[in-house]
């Protein structure tokens, strides 16, 4: 069953990202972000993998991507957002991970 949030002020705000469609895979690495960007755009995981980290390590701009896009898309295998989670008073370790990666961006 896919998850069900508590209701808050900031519901419409995160239905409207599970609108777009666009979730974190099963195919992970790290948190599936690269996945789920990739089955979006109909392009290959590996190729997105590879932009992320260049862009990681050009610019930092793939890391501060990749940390955004892990703390507010929604997990293809329950439907949970960090962020709604976090909003909704629920610490969830992988918030610790998302907030390791905005590090490396700064």
């Amino acid at each position: 069953p896919m998850y069900q949030p508590q209701p808050n002020r900031g519901n419409r705000f995160f239905a409207w990202i599970r609108s777009s469609r666009i979730t974190r895979g099963r195919n992970r690495w790290i948190a599936g972000v690269c996945d789920g960007v990739a089955r979006r755009l109909g392009w290959n995981a590996t190729l997105v993998r590879a932009l992320v980290i260049l862009t990681s390590l050009l610019f930092g701009a793939g890391a501060a991507f990749y940390a955004l896009a892990w703390f507010l898309l929604p997990d293809e295998m329950d439907g949970r957002i960090l962020c709604e989670e976090l909003v909704n008073g629920h610490w969830d370790w992988n918030c610790a991970g998302a907030l390791v990666c905005a590090a490396v961006a700064l």
